[in-house]
């Protein structure tokens, strides 16, 4: 709630508060299927400006979508070895990959930035203490 607040009080210091803010499409939705995106959070590779979705819950299969900023496209990647679910996740500059994990203190996978072989990257456990 801070986060939204200070960005609405950040925009109105730099448009003023009678601008017009308008919205522009720039990726039609009938090129990728939005009820397998995930909405909660994504991962941003800022060196290749690109967005990642991973929507991995138990009720579904996963889905791993790239959106590319700079050509206004979205990609599914493929994988195998998938874990079950992964709820919380982000973008390795480093290692150019995504690692994710199911929440709390659970075991973290990664995969290639273009998808391949999920792999157990840090054992962990389960406790009623680190999940919300």
């Amino acid at each position: 709630m801070k986060k939204i607040l200070l960005s609405l009080v950040f925009l109105s210091l730099i448009y003023g508060i009678n601008a017009q803010i308008t919205w522009a499409k720039i990726i039609e939705d009938s090129i990728y299927d939005g009820t397998k995106l995930n909405l909660s959070g994504t991962a941003y590779n800022r060196g290749e400006n690109l967005i990642y979705s991973v929507a991995a819950h138990y009720s579904y299969p996963m889905v791993i979508q790239i959106f590319d900023m700079n050509n206004d496209t979205v990609t599914t990647i493929p994988f195998t070895n998938a874990p079950t679910e992964i709820r919380e996740f982000t973008y390795d500059y480093t290692n150019e990959r995504i690692v994710g994990m199911r929440s709390g203190t659970d075991n973290v996978y990664s995969i290639p930035k273009n998808g391949g072989v999920w792999a157990l990257s840090g054992n962990g456990g389960q406790d009623n203490g680190h999940y919300g």
